[in-house]
């Protein structure tokens, strides 16, 4: 085994070794908050060994010539990032001390009994291995997971809507494998992935980032999915993303020994339809949240895709001007993230309940300037016109369309709006008088029937092309 894929296993096996703590010591402890701080402080460890070896693995003369390129300057900003956002997504999320009430005894024999029947469908082709995964625990969950309101279609819509994230990065994997080495066969990605080929790590990073979003245990699951594994988040987004990224820059430089070009694996049209995908799916799932603590995470996850372009446009160009809109961008989701725990953390402490829609209505009437400043880091988050975060997103932007990468500039411009409409709909609440009563709106039936549609095709399909 060369030294390439060996270091990807072994940042496999080090998240791997973190996911199954962050599932066993709440369990053991019987407290769910308990492996929070620990597990932030390993991962912060690990993500500091992985980038001194970066920076040192090299010899001292093309290390001092290397330090200030451009992607070194983002690599740096980026495991700054980092740390810090594993630390904030900590602080919000470990105040829900409830443990869910969804976990039952027969998940466990249920993931045994996937596997097993998901590890037959590999040995045919492992693009099966997703769709069918899926499918098995869908199906499944009616029956290890009991409740009146917990019943199949709502199950399956939940299900589906859960595991997005995995079905985006191993859509993600195919279409680099296709477009790039015009196969999908993971053979062969192995090989070229032993040849030091970019694609195929990058390839192979995804796919591997997608197997353990399905497995859905701790930091690999991108939101709480309850229905499933009775979790607590930890920052999965932030974690995964930040390791993929670090890792996949250690192989590139050991591999090739020279400048990373994104140009070389990422197409204008790939990178923007990843960005707007992203930002419409953490969108989406802000407003799907209650808490408000649950929103602001979202919101924060969410701006980690306009990451990727000042990456790229970073490595396209040799000059000091590209690092000046990553850096901006940098410090307006920063001073965001500031200005919105400035509020929150009183907030949360005065609350003994968790902060919903419902109990932060009114804040704005009684505590003006409070309510100013949680919205003027919100609307940093979200890229507001008339803020930091939206003059960061423009130059950004800006600077896409002069490098000929017009539809990504456009995806970085939809992400303003999509955020936005998070802040507006919270700061109505704010304003309006005291609401103590949530309000429930059923799922529609149109949408439970196409659910169904789709797992049984999906689980039909597989079966067809397993039988031929």
């Amino acid at each position: 085994m060369t030294l390439v894929p060996s270091l990807l296993a072994l940042s496999i096996l080090v998240a791997a070794v973190l996911g199954l703590l962050g599932w066993v010591l709440p369990k053991v402890t019987r407290k769910p908050q308990t492996g929070g701080i620990p597990l932030a402080c390993l991962a912060t460890l690990w993500l500091g060994i992985q980038t001194g070896y970066v920076l040192y693995n090299h010899d001292p003369t093309e290390r001092a010539n290397a330090i200030w390129r451009e992607d070194d300057f983002f690599f740096l900003g980026l495991l700054l990032w980092n740390v810090i956002q594993i630390g904030l997504h900590w602080l919000l999320l470990a105040q829900d001390e409830r443990r869910s009430h969804f976990a039952s005894w027969g998940h466990p024999l249920l993931v045994l009994c996937g596997g097993m029947v998901v590890s037959g469908m590999a040995l045919d082709h492992y693009l099966l291995i997703l769709p069918t995964g899926i499918a098995l625990m869908a199906l499944g969950l009616p029956l290890t997971v009991g409740g009146k309101k917990l019943h199949g279609p709502e199950a399956l819509l939940k299900t589906f809507f859960d595991q997005r994230f995995a079905l985006l990065f191993f859509s993600m994997a195919v279409v680099v494998g296709l477009s790039t080495m015009h196969t999908v066969e993971l053979a062969w990605w192995f090989k070229s992935a032993q040849a030091g080929a970019i694609p195929a790590l990058l390839a192979l990073l995804l796919f591997a980032t997608a197997l353990f979003t399905l497995v859905g245990i701790t930091p690999f699951h991108m939101n709480r999915v309850d229905l499933l594994t009775g979790g607590h988040p930890v920052g999965a987004m932030v974690q995964l993303i930040g390791q993929s990224f670090m890792v996949a820059t250690l192989c590139f430089r050991l591999a090739r020994a020279g400048e990373l070009s994104t140009s070389s694996v990422v197409s204008d049209q790939f990178l923007a339809g990843f960005c707007l995908f992203a930002f419409i799916l953490s969108a989406l799932s802000a407003m799907d949240q209650r808490t408000v603590n649950r929103i602001l995470a979202f919101l924060i996850v969410g701006n980690l895709p306009l990451l990727l372009p000042s990456l790229q446009l970073s490595s396209l160009l040799q000059e000091q001007s590209p690092l000046i809109p990553s850096w901006a961008l940098l410090a307006s989701l920063g001073l965001g993230c500031l200005l919105v725990y400035f509020v929150f953390l009183p907030l949360s402490q005065r609350s003994k309940e968790l902060l919903t829609w419902e109990s932060c209505s009114g804040i704005g009437l009684n505590n003006p300037f409070m309510a100013f400043v949680f919205l003027l880091g919100l609307a940093n988050l979200s890229g507001f016109p008339g803020t930091l975060g939206f003059d960061a997103r423009v130059s950004l932007a800006q600077l896409s369309f002069e490098q000929g990468w017009v539809y990504t500039g456009w995806a970085i411009l939809l992400s303003c709006p999509l955020q936005s409409l998070v802040v507006l709909r919270l700061a109505s609440f704010f304003f309006y008088r005291k609401r103590t009563v949530p309000v429930k709106v059923p799922t529609p039936l149109s949408l439970q029937i196409p659910s169904l549609l789709l797992f049984a095709l999906l689980a039909g399909s597989g079966f067809v092309y397993w039988l031929i």
